[in-house]
């Protein structure tokens, strides 16, 4: 019950589960907001400065969007780890509190991953609205 079984994005630990791909992305889509202000509001008048910021803003954008596809394997991991801890309750191989803590976690990693998947919507929005702006 207490062993590590490493099973695609998700660590089980006695019950314990981590949505680490959805954690990476919104550290990506952090950096990739930044960057876009950075872009956007940015007061010099080098032309180098610019052309980087703009390249570095695209490309972020990007790759957040495309780490989105690891978003959604993560949630179809979730919702089959959430199967497989039902059915060892249901083989007895877990107790009530096990279960009980892993299903606290499994909400939680849910929430992280379709939060993630929220901000990708809005960045796919926020691209197709401004598109003119974003050099690729």
């Amino acid at each position: 019950m207490g062993h590590n079984n490493q099973r695609g994005g998700l660590i089980l630990r006695s019950s314990k589960y981590t949505p680490y791909y959805s954690y990476i992305g919104i550290g990506f889509f952090i950096l990739t907001f930044i960057v876009n202000l950075s872009f956007k509001y940015s007061t010099t008048s080098d032309v180098g400065v610019l052309l980087l910021l703009s390249v570095s803003n695209a490309g972020l954008m990007m790759f957040t969007l495309l780490w989105g596809v690891f978003g959604i394997i993560e949630l179809n991991l979730i919702s089959k780890t959430k199967k497989t801890l039902q059915s060892r309750l249901h083989h007895r191989r877990i107790n009530a509190e096990e279960y009980r803590i892993g299903q606290k976690s499994i909400r939680f990693s849910l929430v992280i991953a379709i939060g993630y998947l929220v901000l990708i919507l809005i960045q796919v929005g926020y691209v197709i609205l401004n598109w003119d702006e974003i050099n690729i």
